[in-house]
């Protein structure tokens, strides 16, 4: 007796004959560099970060003193000096902004303030409000939150030192360690009013969060591959001319990050497991 072997009916297909992505990891990897900044900045994510952006004399009033030599007044000493009118050149600022009416409507306004070097920010009674870094290395802080009852009043006034020095001074030659560089200067890179474009800036840090989970966990990890599916997908779903690319976007990241991780705040560390384990290796 013979036996014939039956195929099934709906056997897996050995060959696709259809066009199909062929994923070279390392290619995608490579693409995802090219979503924030550099010379796609005009296309990319980068380029609606922001909403709104006036740095004119209507809007933004700078008058500056500049301490002689190498001196370091204290607030009281800086008020009481002369100040002349400046514009975006290379001090002791007081600014003066009029917010736009009609920028009532958005949930922030901020003053960027970039001068390249380090930064302190002051109420006009000479209170330290924060801190600035200016520059666009790892520790770039250039955005000062307009109060939101100024922000209503739609004027508001502060002082600003900024100290010609980078962080931990300004070594000659990258080491924190040598001389100074005498012949170093910094230039005023922005003094702008701004309104930032919220949804654009949490889909930057979860593109900036997946982008770690892909450089730093293991090589073809489940989680890894995971958040460079996701990442890749992202750039695919932007589209700069319509914002329901950042909504899908963010959308997108969900599915490394858990649903609805956003709305949980401080709630979400009571998920997962109780009791952690832990291990110290080394001496």
């Amino acid at each position: 007796m013979s036996c014939q072997h039956q195929r099934p009916a709906m056997a897996y297909p050995e060959i696709n004959n259809s066009a199909g992505a062929k994923w070279i990891k390392n290619l995608t990897k490579d693409r995802l560099g090219t979503f924030t900044g550099g010379r796609y900045s005009d296309i990319n994510l980068s380029s609606v970060l922001f909403t709104h952006r006036v740095d004119n004399a209507e809007h933004v009033k700078l008058q500056v003193w500049s301490a002689p030599g190498l001196t370091k007044p204290t607030f009281e000493e800086a008020m009481k000096q002369k100040y002349k009118p400046a514009k975006k050149t290379n001090h002791w600022w007081k600014v003066s902004v009029t917010i736009p009416g009609y920028w009532q409507q958005y949930e922030r306004v901020q003053f960027e303030f970039d001068p390249g070097c380090e930064a302190m920010i002051y109420t006009t009674d000479g209170i330290p409000l924060q801190g600035i870094t200016g520059g666009y290395g790892g520790d770039r802080r250039v955005e000062y939150i307009i109060p939101e009852a100024a922000r209503k009043k739609g004027r508001h006034d502060f002082v600003i030192e900024s100290s010609c020095n980078g962080m931990f001074g300004v070594p000659w030659n990258g080491d924190i360690i040598a001389p100074p560089d005498m012949n170093r200067y910094f230039s005023l890179a922005s003094a702008d009013l701004v309104v930032p474009n919220q949804e654009a800036w949490a889909l930057l840090w979860d593109f900036h969060t997946l982008r770690e989970l892909i450089d730093t966990l293991p090589g073809n990890t489940p989680l890894q591959n995971q958040a460079l599916v996701a990442a890749n997908e992202i750039m695919n779903v932007f589209n700069r001319g319509d914002p329901s690319g950042i909504r899908n976007g963010r959308k997108i990241a969900e599915t490394v990050f858990g649903e609805g991780w956003e709305s949980k705040g401080a709630g979400i560390y009571d998920e997962g497991p109780k009791d952690a384990q832990v291990w110290g290796i080394g001496q």
